[in-house]
């Protein structure tokens, strides 16, 4: 991830499409969660050198490489598990969103920057909605999703 490419202002990635920095090479706006934008800043200032990535050792001019090597070392950490890709995100994502955040198909498309439903077939050739607004809500929801797994709230128990 680029700084150049991050709009903290207006909490929102901007991908161009022309440098080939989205899948389909097309523009893809990527609104930020509160939990996103908080991972974001507590890590903008960390690197010294004058890259423009985000991500990755402070010594090395591009961004972060080495996901086969860090997902081999969750993998040790997380011991016994079902074997799993880092594209399983996507796939858990997409899943998720619809069944239990019940987010529209065509808004969960648009979050992962998949063609769909909506944009599919001649549908494309008019449709170049970016969904902003219904992106925004999906993934403050999300955002919020994935908060509750990692900081449950206790439940109450009525005593009678």
């Amino acid at each position: 991830m680029k700084r150049s490419e991050v709009k903290r202002a207006d909490k929102l990635i901007d991908l161009a499409g022309k440098q080939g920095r989205s899948k389909n090479k097309k523009r893809f706006i990527i609104p930020l969660s509160r939990q996103a934008l908080t991972l974001i800043e507590k890590v903008w200032d960390r690197r010294e050198d004058s890259s423009d990535y985000i991500f990755g050792r402070a010594d090395s001019k591009r961004g972060f490489s080495g996901w086969s090597k860090c997902k081999e070392r969750l993998d040790e950490k997380l011991g016994d598990m079902e074997p799993w890709t880092l594209h399983d995100y996507r796939r858990t994502f997409d899943t998720l969103a619809q069944d239990r955040l019940k987010i529209l198909e065509h808004v969960a498309d648009a979050c992962l920057n998949h063609k769909g439903i909506a944009k599919a077939g001649v549908k494309g050739t008019y449709n170049y909605a970016q969904y902003i607004d219904e992106k925004t809500d999906a993934l403050l929801k999300w955002g919020n999703y994935i908060d509750g797994l990692i900081h449950p709230k206790p439940k109450l128990r009525v005593v009678s």
